[in-house]
């Protein structure tokens, strides 16, 4: 293994300092970043660590695609060619992350049909292209609203909205009533770092009477680094696993027997797609 750089290792003591030695809210203790010794081994552990992660997750993420029913990857979503976005006249590869619009041939992106409306909270300080819940908007153009907070105002979020996060008074969907399930009109979703969530859902909640909602635990298969457990999932797999829930829940009161048929399966279409490309340029 190379040894780090200096910059490299700097950078990652100033990070384990964020997160291991000090409040967000307080101030920062005075320390001298050593580039050699406990936090060169430590950096080197870092290093070995997330590649373990990624290797796993992304060999993960190609095994879990293969059991859904997903739309196929067309060739040309998987080559370099870019497109003009045909709102905002940008470059963009397969959709339009500040549109959310497809680029390119649109036929070759599926189209997802929601049981009720989906409405994605997005924070600003994150960026759009690396949101997995945005692309949402695409496959599901109609029934997808998504706002910027905080530069865009919540308000606009229906009462009687079950917000999917796991609050200490949130309903698991496996126990909703019958009356309960036919009763959502919209879920809404939190995209941001978990480190942003209070915030948000601050002013969602002070403004309007919702509700909670979670789910069962799911092993992530998202690669990038997190300092989370590995049941803290993408915001497109929470998406995901909601709406195929609530699906299994509505049925086994309507059929016995009932199995879920993978109708929400493609709401992981560009998710799966990027693992697929960041594999694919790893080779």
């Amino acid at each position: 293994m190379e040894p780090a750089g200096e910059e490299k290792l700097a950078k990652f003591a100033r990070t384990k300092d964020k997160f291991l030695d000090y409040s967000a809210f307080g101030e920062k203790p005075k320390k001298k970043i050593r580039t050699d010794g406990e936090d060169k081994k430590d950096w080197e552990n870092h290093k070995k660590a997330v590649k373990e992660r990624f290797e796993e997750n992304i060999g993960a993420a190609e095994e879990f695609a293969k059991s859904l029913k997903l739309k196929e990857f067309h060739p040309s979503l998987m080559d370099d060619v870019r497109s003009i976005c045909p709102k905002c006249s940008k470059n963009r590869k397969n959709y339009c992350s500040d549109c959310l619009v497809p680029v390119g041939d649109a036929s070759i992106i599926p189209k997802v049909s929601l049981p009720f409306k989906l409405t994605i909270v997005h924070h600003d300080m994150e960026k759009r292209a690396k949101s997995s819940a945005l692309p949402l908007k695409v496959l599901s153009p109609e029934q997808t609203d998504v706002i910027s907070f905080p530069s865009q105002d919540v308000k606009s979020i229906e009462e009687g909205s079950y917000v999917l996060f796991p609050h200490k008074d949130a309903k698991a969907v496996k126990e909703l009533s019958l009356d309960e399930l036919k009763s959502i009109r919209n879920i809404v979703a939190i995209d941001c770092t978990w480190f942003q969530t209070t915030s948000v859902l601050t002013e969602v909640t002070t403004l309007k009477k919702l509700k909670f909602i979670k789910l069962e635990d799911y092993k992530t298969v998202f690669w990038r680094h997190q300092h989370h457990s590995e049941t803290c999932l993408a915001t497109a797999e929470a998406i995901y696993y909601f709406f195929r829930e609530f699906d299994e829940a509505l049925g086994k009161f309507n059929e016995e027997g009932y199995k879920y048929d993978g109708k929400y399966d493609n709401l992981l279409f560009f998710y799966l797609l990027t693992a697929s490309l960041i594999k694919a340029k790893k080779k």
